[in-house]
C-alpha cells in the first residue's frame, strides 16, 4: 500500500508546471505593463502570542472563525490617518515575498472613496514563491504556530476570558468597495466575548452544586494526590486503572447480605468522589477518558442500584469531559454518548433527572466537536447518534423547567462556538425557533441571556438560522428586544441581526426603511458596555451603507455626537494596547464608511444638479432624485462639523466640488435655473443654506484649505463675491460672512509670503539662476495679482450697493473691509482710492456711536489711518475731519456721563477704537511737519513747507477736541488716560490749545484731578509728557487769565505739593520747578 504524498511531494508533483508557466508568463506581462500581479496583494498577518495561562477551566476550541477575527483585528485596527490620499503604485524589491507601495508622482490625484484608500500594510504575502507556508493542517501535526492558523491572540477562556491584542493595535486602513466593507464587519463581528466557553456542569450560575468530598481512609486505591498522579509512570497509570477498573466492575453477589451490598456502594461512592477531586487537571483527564474507565463508567450507568451512584458517575463523566484536552481515537467516547443519550430519552418527562444527564451529555458532544474541529477530519471523530440532538431539542421546546433550560442554552452555545459548517444537526431553524421562544418568554435574566447567546453562536454557522427568526417575527419584534434589556442582551441581538444582514440585503431594507427600528440602534450606543457600542456601530454601517436616507436620519439623531464621545474615550485606549481596542476598530471603520459617504454624496449631488441644468421642465424622474438625494447634503455638513471627519473629506476635489455647488447657487440666484420647479422652495432653500454652511465651516478652520491656497482662490472666491451681492439679504450676509473669514485666511498668507520675500529678497536674488525660486515666486505672485483683481474687480468696484442696502448688509459688508484692510496695504489702496469712504463717512453719521455700524465703521478707518499708503489729502476731501470731530464728540459726553452715572458707560473698544484713529491722523500730520521743518533748516525747496502748512489747516478742526480731551484726563481707567495723555501731547504740539480756552476753569480743575490721581503711580516717562502738556498749555495762554481762580491756584497748590513732598519722580522733580518759576516768576 503506497503512503500518503506530503506537502513538499503534492506541491513538486507535474500536475502544477504548466499552471505556473501560465502564471509566471501573465506575471512578466503585467510587469512589462508596469502593475503588480492581483495575487500578491494579500493583506498583513502577524504571530501574536497565544496565553499560557491555563487553569483547570480553561479550554482552547480551534475555531477557524476566531482566527480570522483575529488576524482581521490586527490587520485592520487603527487609527485612520488624515489627509489626502496618495496614488500607489507597486514596485519589486529584492526580496520575493515582499512588495513596497510607493506614492507616484506623476499620478493623477484620487478622487472618490479612493481618497479613503490611504494605506495597505504588505508585511507578508502568500505567493507562489512560499507556498510551502499554505500547508494545511493536518490531525497528526502538532505545529500550530503558522500565521495563517493562528486562532486567536489569547485563548478562549471558560469563566475569565482575556483580550490580548497586538501591540500594533492602531494601524493604517484600506476600504476600497463594498465588499471590503462587508469583510471588515465580518471579520469584527464577533469578538472574545462573543465566543467565551463556560462550563456546563458545576455552572454556578445555572445550579449551585454541593462540593464533593472523600474519605481517604476507606478508600479501595491508594489516595494518591494530584501531584503525584501526574508524576506517576505509565507502568504506574496502568495499575491504578487496573485497580480503578476492578474496583467498579465488582458484582454483587445473589447471597450478599443487604448490609455487604451497601457497604460496596460506599465503596463506590467514595471512589467516584475521589475521582471527582482530581478529575480536574488536564493530564489526569486525558488518561482517565481515554483509558478503559470510561466504558466501566458508561456500563456503571445501566447497571447501577440508585441514582444516587448514577448521578456520581454522571458528574465523574462531565468532569472528565469538561477538562480534557486531547482525545484520542480509541476513545470509548461514542459509547458513553449512545448510553446518555438513551438515558435522556428514557427520561424526558423526569425534570429532576435531566438534570444529571444534561451537563455530562453536553460536555462530551462540546468535546467531540472541539477535538473534529482541531484535527479538521472531514470523517469526524465518533459517530454521534441523532437521539442525542433530539432529546436536547425536545427538552429545550417541552416543559417549563428553567434549570434543564439554561442548560441545554449552554450546551447549544458551547457546541455553535467550535462548530463551523452549517451541517451539523443542531444548527437548524427549528432550533433557532425554539430559542427565540425561549428568550422571549423565559422570566429569568440568565436563561435569557444564554439563549440569545446560543442563537447569535448558531447564526455565527448559519445566518438563515436568525434570518428565519426575522421572517416569522418580523423585523420589529426582534429589534423589540433591544429596549430595556441588559447589554449583554443588546450586544447578542445587534450580533445576530448584523450577521443576517451582511447575507439579505432584504432585510437590511425592511430594517433601514423603520426609523423606529434605526432609533433603537442608535439608542444602544448610550450602553454602558463597548463592546455593545461597537456593535451597534457595525450595525448601523450596514444599515447605511446603501441607504442614504437613514445616514441623514441617523445623523439627526447624534450620531455624530456618540462618535466624538467614544472617540474621546478611545484616546487612553489607543495609549494603551493591554485594554481592548473593539470599540477603536468599530469606530474606524465607520469613520471610514462615512468619510467615503460624504464624497459619494457629493458626487450623487452634482451629477443630479449637472442632469437639470438648461431644462426648463424637470421629468418625474429627476424630480424625484433630486427630492431624495438633496437633503442629504446636511450629511456632509454634519460630518465636516466635526473634528473627526473634517480632515478626512477636505481634499482638493472636495474643494473643486464646493465651487461647483456655489456656481449652481450662483445660477438660481440669476434665475438662470428655478431649482423650486424640480423639488419645491423648502428643498431649494434647504440646499443652499447647506451649501452656504459648508464653506461657512471650511472658512472658520484655515488649516484645513491654507494647503489648497489656489483652489480656493480660483473656484471658491469668484461664485462668493457674486452672491454677495445676492438679491436675497440672508445669503449676502452669510456670504459676507464666510467672505470674512476666508480673507483673514487667504490675505494673511499672503501678507506672511510678502514679508518672507522681502526678508529673503537678497537670497532669492543669489538663487534665480536655478530658476526652482524665481517659479515658486512667480506663482505666489500670481495668486496674490488673481486675489487682488478679483477683490477689486467683483467686489469692491461694486460695494457701494452693499453700503447702501437694508441692515443688516451694511454691518457685514463693514467687517468684510475690515478683515480686508487688517494685513493687506494694497486693499488698503484700493479702498482709499473708490467711493467707498464717501459711504462709508455717510454711515457713521447716519447712526449713533453706540450701533454696531460706528463700531465697525471706526475699526475700519483705524485700519486705513494706520497704513502708510494712506493719502490724507482724500481723507480731508471726503469729509474725515468731521466725522472725527462730531463723533468724537458725543462719544467723550457719553464717557463722562457714563463716569457720573454707572449703567450708561461706552463701549470701551468703541473709545479705543476712537483713541486709535485720532492717534494715528496726528501722528502721520506730525511726522509731515518735522519733515518739513527739516527740510526747511536744510534750505531744500519750500513745496514740503507749503505741503505742512496746508495740511495743519485741514487738521484745525482736531484742536477742538483738546478741551473734550482735558475732561478726560482724571479718569482712573488706565488704557483710556495713557491714550488721552497721548492724542493730547500730539494735539498741543501742533496746535497748543489755540483759539479754545483749555484753561478754562474747568481745564484747570481737571489738570489738578489729573494730578493728584496719576503722578503717583505713573512711570516717569508718563509723568513728564503730562507735565509737558501743562507746560505747553500755561506757555501759549495768558497767565492773568487764569492764575487768579481759585481753579488756578488750586493747580499751582498742587504743583506746589508735588515738589514738597516728593510725590513725582527725581528726574521729574526739576521739570516741576521750571514750571513753577514760569507761573510764579524767579
Amino acid at each position: 500500500m503506497s503512503s500518503r504524498f506530503g506537502w513538499p511531494e503534492l506541491l513538486d508533483h507535474a500536475f502544477w508546471k504548466q499552471l505556473k508557466q501560465e502564471e509566471k508568463d501573465k506575471e512578466e506581462v503585467s510587469f512589462k505593463m508596469g502593475h503588480a500581479p492581483s495575487s500578491c496583494l494579500s493583506f498583513s498577518e502577524s504571530k501574536p502570542p497565544i496565553s499560557s495561562n491555563t487553569n483547570a477551566l480553561t479550554r482552547t476550541p480551534c475555531n477557524t472563525d476566531t482566527h480570522k477575527q483575529q488576524s482581521m483585528e490586527q490587520m485592520f485596527s487603527g487609527q485612520l490617518r488624515n489627509g489626502q490620499a496618495l496614488q500607489k503604485t507597486i514596485t519589486v524589491t529584492d526580496s520575493p515575498d515582499e512588495w513596497d507601495i510607493e506614492a507616484g508622482d506623476d499620478d493623477p490625484e484620487p478622487t472618490g472613496v479612493e481618497q479613503v484608500c490611504q494605506t495597505l500594510q504588505l508585511n507578508k504575502s502568500y505567493t507562489a514563491d512560499n507556498s510551502k507556508e499554505l500547508r494545511p493542517k493536518s490531525g497528526v501535526d502538532d505545529d500550530s504556530t503558522e500565521t495563517i492558523f493562528l486562532h486567536s491572540s489569547s485563548a478562549t477562556t471558560r469563566g475569565n476570558p482575556s483580550t490580548s491584542d497586538s501591540p500594533n493595535h492602531i494601524g493604517s486602513a484600506e476600504i476600497c468597495s463594498k465588499a471590503d466593507i462587508a469583510d471588515r464587519v465580518r471579520s469584527l463581528l464577533h469578538n472574545e466575548s462573543d465566543l467565551t466557553v463556560t462550563p456546563i456542569i458545576d455552572n454556578p450560575k445555572i445550579v449551585k452544586s454541593a462540593s464533593v468530598r472523600f474519605d481517604p481512609k476507606i478508600l479501595c486505591v491508594p489516595a494518591y494526590s494530584v501531584e503525584k498522579l501526574i508524576s506517576l509512570s505509565e507502568e504506574e497509570w496502568s495499575g491504578l486503572l487496573l485497580q480503578l477498573c476492578s474496583s467498579l466492575e465488582e458484582q454483587r453477589p445473589s447471597t450478599t447480605q443487604p448490609s455487604s451490598q451497601s457497604t460496596a456502594i460506599r465503596s463506590k461512592l467514595n471512589l467516584l468522589c475521589y475521582l471527582c477531586c482530581v478529575a480536574g487537571h488536564t493530564t489526569i483527564a486525558n488518561k482517565l477518558i481515554n483509558s478503559t474507565l470510561l466504558l466501566v463508567l458508561t456500563k456503571e450507568l445501566r447497571k447501577a442500584p440508585n441514582w444516587d451512584l448514577r448521578s456520581k458517575v454522571l458528574r465523574l463523566m462531565g468532569l472528565l469531559a469538561l477538562h480534557c484536552s486531547h482525545l484520542e481515537e480509541s476513545s470509548h467516547i461514542c459509547e458513553a454518548v449512545s448510553m446518555l443519550a438513551d438515558l435522556l430519552r428514557e427520561n424526558l418527562k423526569n425534570t429532576k433527572l435531566k438534570q444529571f444527564l444534561i451537563p455530562p451529555l453536553g460536555e462530551f458532544l462540546y468535546l467531540i466537536c472541539s477535538q473534529e474541529e482541531k484535527r479538521g477530519s472531514p470523517e469526524g471523530l465518533c459517530f454521534v447518534p441523532a437521539a442525542a440532538y433530539t432529546g436536547l431539542m425536545r427538552s429545550l421546546r417541552e416543559g417549563d423547567d428553567a434549570v434543564n433550560h439554561h442548560m441545554i442554552a449552554k450546551v447549544i452555545e458551547n457546541i455553535s462556538t467550535v462548530v463551523s459548517g452549517p451541517s451539523h444537526p443542531l444548527v437548524t431553524t427549528e432550533m433557532g425557533a425554539a430559542l427565540w421562544y425561549l428568550f422571549t418568554h423565559s422570566t429569568v435574566e440568565a436563561v435569557r441571556v444564554t439563549a440569545i447567546s446560543s442563537l447569535s453562536r448558531l447564526t455565527r454557522v448559519n445566518p438563515a438560522v436568525f434570518l428565519s427568526v426575522l421572517d416569522t417575527c418580523g423585523p420589529a419584534a426582534v429589534m423589540e428586544g433591544m429596549g430595556g434589556t441588559g447589554a449583554r442582551v443588546q450586544q447578542h441581538l445587534l450580533t445576530a441581526v448584523a450577521t443576517v444582514l451582511l447575507t439579505s440585503t432584504t432585510q437590511t431594507r425592511r430594517i433601514s426603511q423603520n426609523q423606529d427600528l434605526v432609533l433603537k440602534v442608535l439608542r444602544c450606543l448610550e450602553s454602558p458596555s463597548t463592546v455593545t457600542r461597537g456593535k451597534a456601530l457595525l450595525l448601523l454601517l450596514l444599515l447605511t451603507q446603501d441607504n442614504k436616507q437613514t445616514l441623514l436620519y441617523c445623523c439627526q439623531n447624534r450620531l455624530v455626537l456618540y462618535l466624538e464621545k467614544d472617540l474621546r474615550k478611545a484616546i487612553p485606549v489607543r495609549n494603551n494596547p493591554s485594554q481592548s481596542g473593539y470599540l477603536c476598530q468599530c469606530l474606524d471603520l465607520l469613520i471610514i464608511h462615512l468619510s467615503a459617504a460624504a464624497q459619494a454624496i457629493m458626487d450623487d449631488v452634482l451629477n443630479l444638479l449637472r442632469g437639470v441644468v438648461g431644462r426648463r421642465h424637470p421629468s418625474k424622474t429627476q424630480s424625484k432624485q433630486l427630492k431624495q438625494t438633496l437633503p442629504t447634503m446636511c450629511v456632509v455638513l454634519d460630518l465636516l462639523s466635526s473634528q473627526i471627519f473634517r480632515a478626512k473629506i477636505v481634499t482638493k476635489d472636495f474643494l473643486i466640488q464646493m465651487g461647483f455647488m456655489l456656481n449652481f447657487i450662483t445660477t438660481v440666484d440669476s434665475n438662470e435655473l428655478d431649482l423650486t420647479l424640480f423639488m419645491g422652495a423648502t428643498i431649494a432653500e434647504e440646499l443652499i443654506r447647506t451649501t452656504l454652511s459648508i464653506v461657512e465651516v471650511l472658512s472658520q478652520h484655515y488649516a484645513l484649505i491654507s494647503t489648497y491656497h489656489s483652489i480656493v482662490v480660483q473656484d471658491l472666491l469668484p461664485p462668493l463675491t457674486t452672491l454677495a451681492f445676492s438679491r436675497n439679504a440672508e445669503w449676502s450676509v452669510f456670504v459676507l460672512k464666510v467672505l470674512s473669514e476666508l480673507s483673514l485666511v487667504l490675505l494673511v498668507q499672503d501678507d506672511d509670503h510678502t514679508k518672507e520675500k522681502k526678508e529673503k529678497t537678497r537670497q532669492k536674488k543669489e538663487m534665480e539662476k536655478t530658476g526652482e525660486n524665481t517659479a515658486e515666486g512667480r506663482e505666489d505672485g500670481k495668486l496674490s495679482g488673481q486675489i487682488l483683481s478679483l477683490l477689486s474687480k467683483s467686489l469692491l468696484s461694486r460695494y457701494d450697493i452693499l453700503l447702501a442696502a437694508t441692515e443688516p448688509i451694511p454691518l457685514y459688508a463693514l467687517k468684510l473691509l475690515v478683515s480686508l484692510t487688517e494685513h493687506n496695504a494694497q486693499i488698503c489702496r484700493l479702498i482709499s482710492q473708490g467711493r467707498i469712504l464717501p459711504m462709508v463717512f455717510h454711515l457713521i453719521m447716519a447712526n449713533s456711536v453706540t450701533s454696531g455700524i460706528v463700531q465697525t465703521a471706526i475699526v475700519l478707518l483705524c485700519n486705513l489711518s494706520g497704513n502708510t499708503v494712506f493719502d490724507q489729502q482724500l481723507q480731508y476731501n471726503e469729509g474725515l475731519i468731521k466725522v472725527v470731530v462730531s463723533t468724537f464728540s458725543e462719544i467723550t459726553s457719553l464717557f463722562l456721563d457714563g463716569e457720573r452715572r454707572a449703567g450708561r458707560k461706552v463701549n470701551h473698544l468703541l473709545l479705543q477704537a476712537f483713541f486709535e484713529l485720532l492717534h494715528n491722523i496726528l501722528k502721520q500730520t506730525s511726522v509731515v511737519v518735522r519733515a518739513a521743518l527739516q527740510s526747511q533748516r536744510l534750505s531744500h525747496p519750500a513745496a514740503e513747507t507749503e505741503a505742512a502748512e496746508k495740511l495743519l489747516v485741514a487738521n484745525r478742526p482736531l484742536s477742538q477736541l483738546s478741551t473734550l480731551l482735558i475732561q478726560m484726563l482724571p479718569t482712573e481707567n488706565q488704557e483710556v488716560w495713557e491714550e488721552c495723555v497721548q492724542c493730547l501731547s500730539l494735539l498741543v504740539q501742533l496746535y497748543a490749545g489755540e483759539g479754545h480756552n483749555c484753561l478754562s476753569p474747568s481745564g484747570l480743575q481737571s489738570l489738578s484731578q489729573m494730578l493728584r490721581v496719576h503722578m503717583q503711580a505713573e512711570t516717569p516717562r508718563m509723568q513728564r509728557t503730562a507735565l509737558k502738556i501743562i507746560k505747553r498749555l500755561i506757555q501759549t495762554a495768558d497767565r492773568s487769565a487764569w492764575s487768579d481762580s481759585p481753579e488756578g491756584a488750586e493747580l499751582i497748590a498742587v504743583l506746589q505739593d508735588m515738589t514738597s513732598s516728593n510725590r513725582c519722580h527725581a528726574d521729574v522733580a526739576p521739570l516741576v520747578a521750571e514750571m513753577l518759576r514760569d507761573i510764579l516768576g524767579p
